[in-house]
């Protein structure tokens, strides 16, 4: 995840479904650490 690849699971015209890694926010907060929403926003 270090290198911003997502684990694409399943994927759809309507859903996504990826592997979460540990250790990862789901959303962005003040710390300014990549988070899944972004990462998945930019597959």
């Amino acid at each position: 995840m270090a290198d911003g690849k997502v684990n694409v699971i399943y994927e759809d015209n309507h859903i996504i479904v990826v592997e979460k890694p540990r250790n990862i926010l789901v959303q962005a907060d003040d710390t300014n650490d990549i988070d899944l929403l972004t990462l998945v926003k930019n597959y």
